[in-house]
């Protein structure tokens, strides 16, 4: 669930598939040993804390336009955004739970109002969602420090293995980065010596278990697989 939610939420197919040059499709985890050669901190650096604004770039404008930020705090770093959702006249009269003063709806949000639009039938506004990338504590998912202003963040899967993302901090923002793996060529999985492979059920393509060495995660891993997808500005105060 977790897994394709991500997938949706960033519109791009986050370190779990990969086209090689001949077209072949595979996807891949990461093994729970593997992270044994990592470091695992519970919080990045207090000086990384802040908010970041998504950066202006071809696509973004709408995501920017309904508010899109990443929080980075003592409890972990999460996404915050605004979701439009709508309810109908009929509903806000006959739901005491709702009603709308003044252009603004109660009842959506506990203890607060929200800024509403009415068009035909239909109430529209928008909610304020906040996702962790990673929370403190994380339960079974797992940060890394990779160096001082790069971590990986290692989310559980249902099938018991790990998918990741990559946070950069870089000068005055944030890069979100995927691991982009192929079956062939500079970021073939073949560069990995300990893994399982899992032939094709329904899906069609290969899976890879993979349990890089520490020098395989520095030498292969982040250095050759890293492919930016997002990119935010930190916010001053």
């Amino acid at each position: 669930m977790k897994k394709n939610f991500l997938l949706t939420l960033f519109s791009v197919l986050v370190l779990h598939s990969a086209q090689a040059d001949k077209g072949e499709l595979i996807s891949f985890y990461f093994h729970k040993d593997a992270l044994f050669e990592l470091s695992s901190v519970a919080k990045v650096a207090p000086q990384q804390f802040g908010k970041y604004e998504l950066k202006e770039a071809p696509g973004n404008e709408m995501r920017r336009a309904a508010g899109n930020y990443i929080y980075v705090d003592e409890t972990g770093i999460y996404l915050k955004k605004n979701k439009l959702l709508n309810i109908s006249r009929e509903e806000v009269r006959e739901n005491s739970k709702y009603t709308v003063r003044d252009n603004y709806i109660h009842g959506v949000v506990e203890n607060d109002s929200l800024p509403v639009a009415l068009d035909g039938e239909e109430y529209y506004f928008l909610v304020p969602a906040k996702t962790y990338l990673i929370q403190n504590p994380g339960g079974a998912d797992r940060m890394m420090q990779i160096s001082k202003s790069r971590y990986a963040i290692f989310t559980y899967e249902d099938n018991g293995y790990y998918s990741a993302i990559i946070v950069d901090f870089v000068a005055g923002g944030i890069e979100l980065k995927e691991i982009s793996m192929s079956s062939t060529g500079d970021q073939s999985v073949e560069q990995i010596e300990k893994k399982e492979v899992k032939e094709p059920e329904g899906n069609g393509f290969k899976t890879y278990i993979l349990s890089p060495t520490k020098s395989e995660w520095s030498s292969i891993i982040f250095s050759k697989c890293l492919v930016t997808y997002d990119s935010y500005s930190k916010l001053a105060g």
